[in-house]
């Protein structure tokens, strides 16, 4: 998926605490020398990896999230395919890959995983759905159609993967509590739902405005869920 400069800056403005929430579930009290974060976006999934890995590469295909990512000494981010990743055999102990792998999904893709993985390193597949979208298309005063045939619970099931094993799948329902403003974020980065509320209330202050109607409509503080999917794998 390919971000302009508009979602990709709303994407970098805030993300739920869903990332910290699931890695807890799976890596608590673990610890990894290296960890590739494939898909990395702006880099949320990739800061959520911090307290497990002592070194850490965000791969990335496009710049524009990349340039919205914020820096730290141990992450360094690289704009590439994971078709090919650019690193030597078994550099990793850790793969994490978060809400791109529907898009990824392939056999070159799970080969250059391996290469790259060392043996009982681990590959965490994950992804979650924020229930959004009837605050966005009760903004708008419409309902259109999403897309139906994205998979959230993508995980390596069609493709052959007998060097890894899968030690676990979850799905699981998370509620939290937002600001209007934060919410505005959330439907901004969204590029569908960003040209939806651009034509209601026009480019210019288009964040301060969704948030304000926002606010106007459910309050200072919003009640969201969202679904959380996930798969453990391991190398053998």
């Amino acid at each position: 998926m390919e971000y302009n400069k508009q979602t990709a800056y709303h994407y970098s403005a805030f993300r739920p605490p869903l990332h910290k929430v699931i890695l807890e579930n799976y890596l608590v009290n673990k610890h990894f020398n290296r960890a590739l974060d494939i898909g990395s976006g702006t880099g949320t999934s990739t800061l959520a990896l911090l307290p497990y890995c002592k070194s850490i590469v965000g791969l990335e295909p496009s710049e524009a999230m990349i340039k919205q990512a914020i820096p730290k000494p141990e992450i360094t981010y690289v704009q590439a395919n994971a078709e090919k990743i650019p690193f030597a055999a078994e550099e990793f102990d850790l793969i994490t890959m978060a809400g791109c792998l529907f898009y990824a999904k392939s056999q070159k893709l799970v080969h250059e995983i391996s290469r790259v993985l060392k043996t009982g390193a681990l590959v965490l597949i994950y992804d979650f759905e924020v229930l959004y979208y009837s605050f966005v298309e009760k903004l708008v005063n419409t309902s259109y159609i999403r897309e139906a045939l994205y998979n959230h619970k993508e995980d390596f099931s069609g493709l052959e993967h007998q060097e890894f094993l899968k030690e676990n799948s979850e799905t699981a329902t998370y509620d939290l509590t937002i600001s209007p403003e934060q919410m505005a974020h959330i439907l901004l980065s969204d590029t569908k739902d960003y040209i939806a509320l651009a034509r209601v209330f026009g480019t210019s202050s288009l964040h301060m405005k969704t948030s304000l109607k926002l606010q106007e409509t459910y309050g200072k503080k919003i009640q969201i869920s969202a679904m959380l999917y996930s798969t453990l794998y391991v190398k053998h």
